[in-house]
């Protein structure tokens, strides 16, 4: 038997089967007890570039480092090949050409900078020196320079003196180091252009003396 519940539906009475009519629908809206969520799709956020690793600065010398440089480029200034300016024949050079690995005077370290604008000029006693610049002008020097670049100079050839003008200090470094005359198994130096000798005025002509006249 069914007993009226008074709200719409009838309750089955005990023993009696239970059907889908005695169940009352579900909301729509309202999920079944247990029912698994349908999973959340999320929207991938875009890929941010890896960050390129910072090169390291080079760490700054320390003071200790920087006077032991400059004794060490004193001491090889002290030489007797560093004694002489290794582009001209002064006396004393102030100034290392860390190209070039030498040292030189300061008229010939103005002709450098006008010559090679590029090439790397530092005064003895002023500036600082890093390791690889004391290296190189402790295995190398003027002598060593003057065996390279002056391997076939002779005296003929001429040196810039003491206190020659810039424009010959200049031609001289051009044909040291850029037409490279003197280099051992380099192009040949040029021969000096000889002095275009006195030409000798011709010799004046020689008349014969006219007969004398006839008698008359």
């Amino acid at each position: 038997k069914k007993k009226s519940c008074g709200r719409g539906f009838t309750q089955p009475t005990v023993g009696s089967p239970l059907t889908e009519a005695h169940v009352p629908a579900a909301h729509p809206h309202s999920r079944a007890q247990g029912e698994a969520s349908a999973p959340v799709k999320r929207r991938a956020s875009p890929k941010t570039p890896a960050k390129r690793p910072q090169k390291k600065q080079d760490a700054m010398p320390s003071q200790e480092t920087i006077d032991r440089n400059t004794r060490a480029v004193k001491d090889a200034l002290k030489r007797e090949g560093n004694r002489r300016c290794a582009d001209c024949a002064a006396r004393g050079p102030t100034v290392a050409c860390i190209a070039f690995r030498t040292f030189v005077c300061q008229p010939c370290a103005n002709a450098h900078r006008e010559l090679f604008p590029d090439n790397k000029l530092k005064s003895v006693s002023l500036a600082e020196f890093e390791t690889d610049e004391v290296r190189g002008l402790r295995q190398h020097g003027n002598e060593a320079s003057r065996k390279i670049w002056l391997a076939r100079w002779s005296q003929s050839d001429g040196e810039p003196p003491a206190g020659a003008p810039r424009e010959a200090l200049k031609r001289f470094l051009s044909r040291k180091y850029v037409d490279k005359a003197w280099v051992a198994g380099g192009q040949p130096a040029p021969p000096p252009v000889p002095a275009p000798r006195p030409v000798a005025p011709p010799p004046a002509p020689v008349f014969a003396a006219a007969p004398p006249p006839a008698p008359p």
